[in-house]
């Protein structure tokens, strides 16, 4: 390519050499007066603007369209767009070495030092910053805004990176998108991340499907795949898999725990959601619990579900091992009125009504044999109860085979499954207040055999 020099500078009168590259003959031309035009100063026409047909170099600085001469090839610092062919269109390479190695590759944008620099027939990538995408090859589809951003990158698809070092390590994996200084840094063949935040998911490599926001959110999360983290350091020790952490510093412990749900507000007292908890799985808290508050420590347990306040004090917890809900405060909430709450078959929560008004097709109650019910002893084989005291009861399959259903609960199998003691008062009084007007009867017989008033 032949390049045209310009020497000279703004002293004396101002003009500058030309060195004109296929002869030999050297011009002088006075630079430009104040209406812009350029005098010839061997008496020629004067001109209005200077053309250079061919690339140029100034200061060793190449400006035009690179190699190839592609007409849609912008190119602007040494050995920009040094190696491109008539194959490689609309691209612009600004800076040393931009876009150096592209042959055949259309539609890239790159800016910086080295930026690009190993492109070759990679299409539609941008690249801005210092050695941004510097090792991409083939990649497509890619934007990395700035230094070292998608430095390795190499084959991968649809990145994009934008701050210092964001996903400086990822060579193939595709679809990632991360935003900060350094997030996604250590991230190699992982693919469909998100990390929003300086260093989220910095020490990622090859796991998939993960979403941080936050300062160190996910930060040492390596293989784990499938985790959401949101917040400051929300789950920043994590490998495990299947994790929702939301809040700062919530799951801040968690090692290799999955599954585990935590979303709370972080307490400057007692820290973060299940902040305490470790290797513990398929846990829920809502709230601020840490995993170790009130007496209820489930710092490496499983299975188990807390709903908390602010302070992280647990209102409702289900425990695991007890197969059981419990509740401090309910339990100490006493009071003097009857029950009024009931679990059905299809383990929905309810209250108990009695007025008129959820009342319709109202009759008296027929006779019901009070010897139709067996009363026991027995012991119970309930996992919460203890199997060595003995408790008072009936047997609701007894109290079924003799046709009376409305003292029988039933499960959604229709299997039986309980008595209903409460509707039982009913039955009794029934009996009683026949009882009753047995005996009301018997004394006014007795009476009138007697000649007596009862």
């Amino acid at each position: 390519m032949s390049l045209l020099a310009v020497q000279g500078g703004a002293t004396g009168t101002g003009t500058v050499t030309l060195l004109a590259p296929v002869t030999n003959t050297n011009r002088t031309l006075t630079l430009p007066d104040a209406t812009g035009t350029v005098l010839d100063s061997t008496g020629g026409t004067t001109q209005t603007a200077l053309t250079v047909t061919n690339g140029a170099s100034i200061q060793g600085l190449t400006v035009g369209k690179g190699a190839g001469a592609v007409a849609t090839n912008t190119a602007f610092g040494v050995s920009a767009l040094a190696a491109n062919q008539a194959g490689g269109t609309n691209n612009t390479a600004i800076g040393n070495a931009a876009l150096d190695a592209n042959t055949t590759g259309d539609a890239n944008t790159a800016v910086g030092d080295d930026a690009l620099g190993a492109n070759t027939t990679a299409s539609n990538n941008t690249a801005v910053g210092y050695q941004a995408m510097y090792s991409n090859t083939t990649g497509g589809v890619c934007d990395a805004f700035g230094a070292t951003a998608l430095y390795s990158h190499t084959t991968g698809f649809g990145n994009a990176a934008f701050g210092y070092g964001s996903s400086y390590s990822t060579t193939t994996g595709a679809s990632n998108a991360s935003f900060g200084r350094d997030s996604l840094r250590s991230n190699t063949t992982g693919s469909t991340n998100t990390a929003l935040g300086r260093d989220a998911l910095y020490s990622n490599t090859t796991a998939t499907a993960n979403t941080a926001v936050g300062y160190q959110a996910g930060y040492t999360n390596s293989t784990g795949t499938k985790n959401v983290f949101i917040g400051q350091q929300a789950g920043k020790v994590s490998t495990g898999n299947f994790n929702t952490i939301i809040g700062n510093e919530a799951g801040l412990a968690l090692s290799t725990g999955t599954n585990n749900t935590f979303v709370g507000a972080y307490n400057s007292t007692s820290g973060g959601s299940g902040e305490l908890i470790t290797t513990g799985s398929k846990n829920t808290i809502l709230g601020s619990y840490t995993g170790n508050q009130g007496g209820v420590d489930f710092r490496t347990a499983s299975n188990n579900i807390v709903l908390s306040d602010g302070d992280g004090n647990p209102r409702l917890y289900y425990k695991n091992t007890d197969n059981a809900w419990k509740s401090t405060e309910i339990y100490n909430n006493t009071s003097a009125n009857t029950a009024n709450m009931y679990i059905g078959s299809g383990t929905d929560i309810g209250r108990v009504t009695s007025a008129l008004k959820y009342k319709q097709d109202i009759r008296d109650l027929e006779s019901i044999s009070i010897s139709s019910f067996r009363p026991v002893r027995y012991k119970s084989k309930c996992a919460n109860d203890d199997q060595t005291k003995d408790y008072f009861g009936f047997i609701a399959d007894e109290v079924a085979d003799a046709g009376i259903e409305e003292l029988v609960i039933r499960n959604a199998d229709n299997e039986v499954e309980s008595f209903a003691y409460d509707r039982m008062t009913v039955v009794l009084l029934k009996a009683m207040q026949e009882q009753q007007a047995l005996i009301t009867q018997l004394q006014a017989d007795v009476a009138l055999l007697k000649g007596t008033t009862p």
